[in-house]
């Protein structure tokens, strides 16, 4: 429970958003046996660098003080799968134009920040998209040549 109040407490949300959930929660074999170990697993998501590494902290933190309070210890094995995914503001701008005249003003649109996870974060790299670019053209041009599709 005391994981839940990370946001509230420590996120300037006005920044972006974060969300803290504890998914699943493993322990015990019998009904009237304490368990010696228990397990929870969850998920933790941001549109800010900043706030992760807060709330990553945070995590520890709260883990092993509260487990301390009981007499127990805890270990925080935090995975990080996908880093924030950040589009930046004025390239988005720029670029518009060039999506509207490929796809059509009407197949165009702007939305605010998700929070899903996802991998994209690992391919959005301005050192990747002039190589990216480059190598797609060449091969738009080189398909051209071959393709009884006309483009």
């Amino acid at each position: 429970m005391n994981l839940q109040s990370i946001v509230s407490r420590n996120v300037e949300i006005t920044e972006g958003a974060a969300v803290v959930t504890v998914g699943s929660f493993h322990g015990g074999i019998r009904n009237n046996i304490i368990s010696d170990d228990v397990e929870l697993l969850g998920t933790i998501r941001t549109h800010n660098s900043e706030a992760k590494q807060l709330i990553h902290q945070r995590v520890v933190e709260i883990a092993e003080n509260t487990a301390a309070s009981f007499g127990a210890t805890a270990k925080v094995e935090l995975d990080i799968l996908y880093p924030v995914t950040v589009n930046h503001p004025e390239i988005c701008r720029m670029m518009f134009p060039a999506l509207e005249k490929a796809a059509g003003r009407e197949n165009v649109n702007q939305i605010n920040p998700v929070m899903g996870a996802e991998d994209f974060s690992f391919f959005l790299n301005e050192s990747a998209l002039k190589t990216g670019v480059r190598a797609f053209s060449y091969m738009v041009l080189e398909y051209s040549k071959h393709s009884i599709f006309s483009l």
